[in-house]
């Protein structure tokens, strides 16, 4: 009797173990992408809403991402920003912003440090000191 019940409790844990990782799985599995490091880019109702910094979120780049690229030692990132920005999200002065301008944005994923928002031309002269490959540029 004593084994039926072990085997009984056994069973039910297996069970609910695998079904809390199926819920889980459901609830953040299909919405995050791993980029490099720390950075994940999370999809909401576009193709790419936002990238994360899960051990950091100041470095997180708010809504909406149009593109990003990475080599694992740079990420660099085009943004139109979501205006009114989302609480979530510390609050990002945008250079002369318009509702169609564009904005850049560089991770260095070794030492977690973001530039940003920049316009294109500070976008590629940061490229070309930072010697970020012609790839990653947009």
């Amino acid at each position: 009797m004593v084994k039926i019940k072990w085997l009984f409790y056994t069973i039910m844990i297996f069970i609910i173990l695998h079904l809390l990782l199926y819920l889980i799985n459901i609830s953040y599995g299909d919405d995050h992408n791993h980029i490099a490091g720390s950075y994940f880019c999370y999809q909401e109702n576009t193709p790419i809403s936002a990238i994360h910094d899960l051990e950091n979120s100041k470095n997180n780049i708010p809504p909406t991402v149009l593109s990003y690229n990475t080599d694992g030692k740079y990420i660099t990132v085009m943004q139109k920003p979501s205006i009114p920005q989302d609480v979530v999200y510390r609050i990002i002065r945008y250079p002369d912003y318009t509702e169609t301008k564009i904005y850049y944005w560089i991770i260095t994923v070794s030492n977690d440090s973001v530039i940003g928002p920049l316009c294109y031309i500070d976008f590629l002269t940061e490229c070309q000191d930072r010697k970020i490959s012609e790839e990653l540029r947009f």
